[in-house]
């Protein structure tokens, strides 16, 4: 379970609870509120936890605080200024980067405020009830404090249709009816006369105002090698190793790449199948820059079917990209890790192919026809209070989906982005589609600041990532081939990880799919209309489907049997 910030205000009295800030108030109306408030012990070195309790309210932050002033925050008295600045009206919150949840409540106006970190990596889950509100960082953590107040714990029909239909529960539903997650750079407000939320960033403003190449290459490239400088910095002061996830793709190598510049000694883990391209081209890469390197073969598939990360399970499939991070750190003892740096997010930011409908962000995958109006009908309230269908997507595919993976390596680092900081976010929305298109924009970025990059083929198009005709050939090629390979009836095993080849081809994982234990199919008596919907023809929509019922099965399990 992770660590974080929990609370309730509730005018049913609190048992005794952790060590933490705790009081009543009168509200106007004489009715008394019984508050407590308490931030867990940080799991990492780079992590910090932070509350102060006034006369007037509590204030607090938890987690990874990229910018600091300095390294032990927590106990700095310019730090806390900084912070409670952060925390006042005026959505400032925004001013602290990296992966950080606050709290600030006020005891006369029985007040509080929650926000979340701009990409969402280190989340919060709230309840509102009849008697009052609860909040925690991990939704096993809430369910834990709603037992405890006697609040009602049942599954929500349509996050479980989103589950199956997506991988992910997009929007702000859980499986926990009642219970919701706040969304990306969202703050949320409470007082006992009701609740908001409101988005903390305006990303849509200074949409495609970019039409010059070289300005854009500048200002997403300062902005890109600041997040990186501040990842590189806080895992220096802390004493941690800086260890950067590396496949054959080119977003992983661009943050190598800017890692190197800022950090003397780096270590670089890949994780894939032995004899993929993603094996030999990170290899190839590490040398180049001189990283010490480590490769963890993924074998046959047979991490697909562990259970080790439904404890901390957050809204995606448990058998697939977290469970392969998780196999590969397990496997990699000795490395003090900090902040584990990846490439995600990038390909959702400089995309040709923007969604310009919300339609198009998150189309479901296959799901038998019973099950689609519900999910059809979840989904679109799911990204309604998106501002448009690019936003949605990078809320929804890249934060609360991809980047939700975060979770799995949560026992050996802090899984942190530097595309996904709100200045390079901001810079990349600002360019003009024209220059996105044909990867102009981000193949002339590497040109120009990181040439490097194009001295190693890039996995998904088997060629170097240089502009020209050799290139485009070699697009067309690759597009055509995806898509006669989606039309074929059997399934290839040539990626970094080839689930759905391992799922019916690797004996142990092909008898965990066609036999799931007994006990977790007896989870269906929580989900009558899901079942009624699916039957047993979700053995028949693939792989990712399939892990997602598995998942959606053994979080009821832990969830809604106590």
């Amino acid at each position: 379970m992770r660590s974080g910030l929990e609370g309730v205000v509730s005018t049913v009295p609190l048992s005794t609870g952790e060590p933490g800030a705790a009081g009543e108030t009168h509200d106007a109306q004489g009715r008394l509120w019984h508050w407590r408030f308490r931030a867990s012990e940080p799991f990492h070195r780079v992590q910090g936890a932070w509350m102060r309790e006034t006369p007037q309210g509590v204030m607090g932050v938890h987690g990874t605080w990229l910018n600091a002033p300095t390294a032990m925050w927590w106990d700095c008295p310019d730090a806390a200024r900084a912070l409670e600045k952060a925390l006042s009206p005026g959505d400032r919150f925004d001013g602290l980067h990296g992966p950080l949840q606050g709290v600030r409540f006020e005891k006369r106006s029985i007040q509080l405020e929650l926000h979340v970190d701009f990409a969402r990596q280190h989340p919060l889950f709230v309840c509102e009830h009849e008697c009052g509100l609860a909040f925690a960082h991990s939704l096993w953590r809430l369910v834990e404090l709603m037992r405890t107040l006697g609040w009602p714990v049942e599954p929500d029909v349509k996050a479980s249709a989103l589950l199956v239909a997506h991988g992910a529960i997009v929007g702000t539903r859980t499986l926990v009816q009642g219970v919701s997650k706040l969304l990306p750079g969202h703050t949320l407000r409470w007082s006992p006369e009701g609740s908001s939320v409101r988005s903390r960033v305006d990303l849509v403003s200074e949409r495609h105002v970019l039409r010059d190449m070289t300005e854009a290459i500048e200002l997403v490239d300062n902005a890109f090698m600041t997040s990186v400088e501040s990842m590189v910095t806080t895992n220096q002061v802390h004493g941690c190793s800086q260890v950067n996830l590396l496949s054959g793709g080119l977003d992983s190598r661009l943050v190598l790449l800017a890692t190197r510049k800022h950090a003397p000694d780096v270590r670089s883990l890949c994780f894939a199948r032995c004899g993929s391209m993603d094996q030999t081209i990170a290899a190839e890469v590490a040398g180049s820059q001189g990283t010490r390197h480590r490769f963890h073969s993924l074998g046959q598939g047979a991490y697909m079917t562990s259970l080790a990360t439904v404890g901390d399970y957050d809204g995606t499939v448990n058998h697939l990209a977290s469970a392969h991070h998780r196999s590969a750190l397990e496997a990699t003892p000795g490395w003090d890790m900090g902040v584990l740096a990846s490439g995600q997010t990038a390909n959702v930011l400089f995309t040709e192919s923007a969604p310009r409908h919300l339609s198009e962000a998150f189309p479901p995958g296959p799901v038998p026809q019973a099950l689609r109006p519900l999910a059809l009908e979840a989904t679109q309230e799911a990204l309604a209070s998106s501002p448009d269908a690019h936003v949605a997507k990078i809320w929804n595919r890249s934060f609360l989906s991809t980047n939700s993976g975060a979770y799995s390596t949560r026992p050996w680092g802090v899984l942190w982005s530097p595309f996904a900081s709100v200045d390079v976010v901001r810079a990349a929305l600002a360019i003009h589609p024209s220059l996105l298109a044909d990867h102009r924009f981000y193949l002339s970025w590497l040109s120009q600041k990181h040439p490097e990059a194009q001295d190693h083929m890039w996995e998904r198009y088997r060629t170097r990532p240089v502009l020209g005709a050799r290139f485009n050939r070699a697009v067309w090629q690759a597009t055509w081939k995806a898509r006669i390979q989606k039309r074929l009836p059997w399934h290839a095993a040539h990626s970094m990880s080839p689930v759905a080849h391992w799922r019916h081809h690797t004996p142990e994982v092909k008898a965990w799919f066609d036999q799931p234990n007994p006990a977790l199919l007896d989870q269906w008596k929580h989900h009558p209309e899901l079942k009624a919907a699916l039957g047993s023809s979700w053995h028949g929509f693939g792989v990712t489907a399939e892990s997602s019922v598995l998942t959606l099965l053994e979080a009821s399990r832990l969830l809604f049997n106590p």
